[in-house]
């Protein structure tokens, strides 16, 4: 992204911000052609008109990334302070198995997974310290409402698109769902949608862009994009229930006690290893020891029976 023409060079401290890896759609909104692999890290140097610009600037080309990847992981590079998220992973199928799920979810928050639900049971499963805190708020029975009516009209959209899906068995659909706050607001929303294990759509609900990823989903997002009661239903679920789940769980995720990790001194692990190695070597040591000595035991038998006649035996 290049800084505009009139740049001012305002005086600030320089201090890096990180490193942004990120795509950039081309003119269609699709990935493909146009793909660009940026990595920039700031010196100081006043890239824009303002500081403000040019750290909004960030936050954008950040948030791109963050949609490519709803679920935060290690590819993300750019440490946003305060910042709380939260993943919503559907995984659905066109049809199962009787007594296997059409629907799973997973919901992660800060990048920890402390939610599982499934459609056969229809139930919500807490998972860890914060799972068991969100378990006792008012918040749960609304949340497990809320993913399997989610589940069902997901799959109601893959079954909507199956005829465009290239498959000789049950076609599947992975929706992942991924809001931010920060600063007491929501700075982010976003949808990925992968059909059959292909990346596909994204979609930035923070300002209703769609972007294709895979050139065959291309019909689809045309689809869905003139459907304005859906994308409605996408910002909503976004923008407003996500990012109103994350301000309550945010609160019990505040309350959490740090996590508590013993140090680990290198010299004991390195003593440890090195006293587990010497009882091998000892043990291996033994083991040779016995075997050679009833080798040589039996052959001074074998010796013995053969002098006295007694070996080999005979056949009368």
């Amino acid at each position: 992204m290049n800084p505009p023409v009139n740049t001012i060079n305002t005086k600030y401290t320089p201090r890096v911000l990180g490193t942004i890896k990120y795509l950039t759609p081309d003119s269609q909104g699709e990935m493909g052609a146009g793909i660009r692999k940026v990595e920039r890290v700031w010196d100081g140097t006043a890239p824009s008109a303002s500081l403000a610009w040019s750290r909004e600037i960030w936050v954008t080309e950040a948030r791109v990334l963050i949609g490519l990847f709803p679920c935060p992981g290690p590819h993300l590079h750019l440490s946003l302070t305060d910042a709380h998220s939260l993943c919503f992973n559907f995984s659905i199928k066109s049809w199962s198995r009787p007594g296997q799920p059409w629907c799973e979810a997973q919901v992660f928050m800060n990048k920890n997974l402390f939610l599982q639900y499934d459609s056969d049971s229809n139930m919500v499963k807490p998972l860890g310290l914060l799972g068991k805190k969100v378990n006792a708020t008012s918040t749960w029975g609304e949340l497990t409402q809320t993913l399997g009516e989610v589940g069902r009209d997901l799959r109601m959209l893959l079954l909507d698109i199956k005829p465009q899906i290239k498959t000789s068995g049950p076609s599947t659909l992975q929706v992942e769902m991924f809001c931010q706050r920060e600063a007491e607001r929501c700075t982010g929303a976003s949808w990925q949608f992968t059909i059959n294990g292909e990346k596909s759509l994204l979609l930035d609900a923070m300002n209703m862009t769609w972007t294709v990823i895979n050139h065959e989903a291309r019909k689809i997002k045309e689809t869905w994009k003139k459907d304005r009661g859906l994308e409605k239903y996408f910002r909503k679920l976004s923008v407003g229930d996500c990012d109103h789940w994350l301000r309550e769980f945010s609160e019990q995720w505040e309350a959490m006690p740090e996590p508590t990790v013993s140090p680990v001194n290198v010299s004991d692990v390195h003593g440890s290893s090195s006293s587990l190695l010497d009882t091998w070597i000892i043990l291996g040591a033994f083991i040779l020891f016995v075997l050679m000595g009833i080798f040589l035991i039996y052959i001074r038998w074998q010796k013995g029976e053969w002098q006295a006649g007694l070996w080999p035996l005979k056949m009368s």
